[in-house]
């Protein structure tokens, strides 16, 4: 019965000693603290300005800058940073300050202050970058890339045994981190709604960073490796490389989608003024203000010259074939050029007085709203 008790002796005692070699190394681990309470700080903010306690409102995160491809990748690249101090909903936010505060304060001892904030910073980037090329179109915040960064490279470090670590502390944290990070992953995978795409991208660079930049205990050898901080500008210098050509295309089709959305709200706003153009010739032919020629170039600026420059508009924009878009837009093609027929027909009827054509007109009215009241119920 000794050996237990002396394993369990020996077990305590190197953890105790290992946290004192943690202490020396790192006297305050006060940057994780402070991270927490910035991610807080900017929740309660949020919720002041109307983002929900519970159920959050994806247009206020959006407006707080969170990452929604459609709208990073066209040249508001910030949000990649910005997004990782955002969360949705006070669930969300607890989960992962609840990880951060548990894995951040050993991460930020074993690394140092600044280092685990670069880690920390650089990581949450990559896992916002690779959710931005994962999937564009969804509105994407959290702390969660950053936090498996953290995991990450806390693995990275353990991998090296020639840094102390005992084997007794490093069988219990290798039995915390990778539980917990293939746990997540399979949540992340299985559950919608969970970006794993910011998970993985988090987890690579953490631990690519943590790996490089793992340095010894002791105060006196905490120096860096001339050949791991290379290894590290290599590494990263490859990612860049790769990440360009899909960023350039991710940021091309971002573009389109953003005029395709811009395109698509000013056609609610041509819709009302082709209205009023119609009803204003109508009311004043009827008023005898104007005769039937004026009245049918009132319809025509009003109505066909609107819906032709918006035809053109929504066709010039050249959406990928996966883009969640396109549906959309070449539907709205169709709507636009079939308002723009009609109103011409229209125009046409007043000139002639031919009651048929007129007709005509008023049944491809009919049509575009068919396509429109299609594109609703798929949107459902």
């Amino acid at each position: 019965m000794s050996q237990p008790t002396e394993d369990v002796a020996r077990a305590t005692r190197e953890q105790a000693e290992f946290e004192e070699r943690l202490q020396e190394a790192t006297p305050r681990a006060f940057v994780t603290p402070v991270l927490v309470a910035i991610n807080v700080l900017v929740f309660v903010a949020m919720v002041f300005g109307g983002a929900g306690i519970v159920k959050p409102e994806g247009e206020v995160h959006l407006r707080w800058g969170s990452n929604f491809g459609m709208i990073t990748a066209s040249g508001e690249w910030w949000r990649l940073f910005t997004s990782m101090f955002l969360h949705f909903g006070i669930i969300h936010l607890a989960l992962n300050m609840a990880a951060l505060w548990d894995f951040g304060r050993l991460a930020e001892r074993l690394f140092g202050n600044w280092t685990f904030l670069a880690i920390y910073l650089l990581a949450g980037v990559s896992g916002s970058t690779l959710s931005l090329l994962w999937h564009p179109a969804v509105n994407s915040a959290g702390a969660s890339g950053a936090i498996f960064g953290v995991f990450g490279m806390v693995a990275g470090y353990l991998v090296h045994k020639e840094l102390g670590v005992p084997a007794t502390v490093m069988k219990r944290h290798w039995g915390v981190t990778l539980p917990f990070i293939g746990y997540n992953l399979f949540i992340g995978a299985t559950v919608p709604g969970i970006d794993n795409a910011a998970h993985v991208g988090g987890l690579i660079a953490g631990f690519v960073m943590g790996y490089a930049l793992a340095r010894p205990l002791d105060p006196d050898e905490r120096t860096f490796s001339t050949g791991r901080l290379a290894a590290l500008a290599t590494v990263a210098a490859i990612c860049i490389a790769l990440a360009v050509k899909p960023l350039g295309t991710v940021s091309e089709n971002a573009r389109a989608e953003l005029g395709v959305h811009e395109a698509i709200k000013s056609i609610i706003r041509d819709d009302e003024l082709a209205r009023s153009a119609m009803k204003d010739a109508i009311s004043r032919l009827e008023a005898r203000q104007i005769g039937p020629q004026a009245a049918a170039q009132r319809i025509q600026d009003g109505g066909v010259r609107r819906y032709d420059e918006a035809n053109k508009r929504l066709s010039s924009y050249k959406l990928a074939e996966g883009s969640g878009q396109r549906d959309r837009q070449q539907a709205l093609i169709r709507y636009t050029a079939l308002r723009r027929e009609a109103f011409g027909l229209l125009a046409q009827s007043f000139r002639t007085n031919d009651e048929a054509t007129a007709e005509k007109g008023l049944a491809l009215i009919k049509e575009g709203d068919a396509v429109v009241k299609s594109l609703e119920a798929k949107g459902r």
